[in-house]
């Protein structure tokens, strides 16, 4: 019994790479419909030059994107993006109130 030694051409496949017009393509649809048939992704797949697979999984991924999204609460307005944290009484990484707010 030979076993094939030589060393597998399959393996994980190269990410696909959208163009602008292509996402904006994408969300389009996105936007109308969050669970198109297949019918429709078989159309947006030849209309975009890629394979029913890529646009299947596209929208998988975005509808992820979206339910997470969803989750969050909405940013601060003062630009850092924190967790709703002023510094005042904050504790640091080991779990100790700051010295100064006690005081």
């Amino acid at each position: 019994m030979f076993f094939n030694v030589l060393p597998s051409f399959r393996g994980r496949r190269t990410r696909e790479k959208f163009l602008e017009w292509q996402l904006a393509l994408l969300e389009a649809c996105f936007k109308a419909d969050r669970f198109p048939p297949a019918d429709v992704r078989d159309q947006l797949a030849a209309e975009l030059g890629i394979a029913e697979r890529c646009v299947r999984v596209w929208f998988q991924n975005r509808r992820q994107r979206h339910r997470k999204a969803m989750e969050q609460p909405p940013a601060v307005a003062d630009g850092h993006g924190g967790g709703g944290y002023d510094d005042a009484g904050s504790e640091d990484d080991d779990g100790h109130a700051d010295e100064e707010a006690s005081e």
